[in-house]
C-alpha cells in the first residue's frame, strides 16, 4: 500500500513527465518552424513548461522522491511531432502542440480537486498557467488556418 507521500511523488511524477516532454516537444517544434515571429511563441511556452518542471523536481526532491529525468512514453509524442513538422509544416506542429497543451490541461483539472497538500499548492498555481498555454496554442492553431 502507497503512503500519501509515495501517492503524491507517483502524481507529481507523472504531472512532471508531461512537462518533460512538453519542454523536448517545444525544443523540437522551436527548430523545425518556419516563421521566427511563431517561433518566439513557443520558445515562450517553452520556457513555462521548463520552470514548471524544475518546480516539480524540486518539490520531488523535498518529499524524498527521485524525479522523473525523462518523459518516458510521451518521448514517442514528442518524435511523431518532429518527422510531422518536417513533412507537413507550421501549421500541423501547432495543431499537435494544441493538442498536446489540451492534454496537459485535462491532467492538471483533473488534479485540481485532489486535497493532498503535497499536490494542491502546485496544481492550483500551474493550473491558470497551463491554461495559458493551451489557450496560446489554440488561438495560434486558430490563426494559421
Amino acid at each position: 500500500m502507497q503512503t500519501t507521500n509515495e501517492n503524491a511523488a507517483a502524481k507529481l511524477n507523472d504531472l512532471l513527465r508531461g512537462e518533460l516532454s512538453a519542454v523536448e516537444t517545444y525544443s523540437l517544434a522551436i527548430e523545425h518552424i518556419r516563421e521566427g515571429n511563431i517561433a518566439a511563441i513557443l520558445q515562450e511556452a517553452h520556457n513555462c513548461h521548463a520552470e514548471r518542471a524544475n518546480s516539480l523536481s524540486t518539490r520531488l526532491r523535498t518529499l524524498g522522491a527521485e524525479p522523473a529525468t525523462s518523459s518516458g512514453i510521451w518521448r514517442a509524442f514528442a518524435k511523431i511531432l518532429e518527422s510531422g513538422a518536417q513533412i507537413f509544416g507550421d501549421k500541423a506542429t501547432i495543431a499537435m502542440l494544441e493538442e498536446g497543451e489540451d492534454h496537459g490541461l485535462a491532467q492538471y483539472k483533473a488534479l485540481s480537486q485532489d486535497r493532498d497538500p503535497d499536490i494542491s499548492p502546485l496544481v492550483k498555481d500551474f493550473l491558470p498557467r497551463q491554461q495559458s498555454t493551451y489557450n496560446i496554442m489554440k488561438d495560434l492553431k486558430v490563426s494559421l488556418m
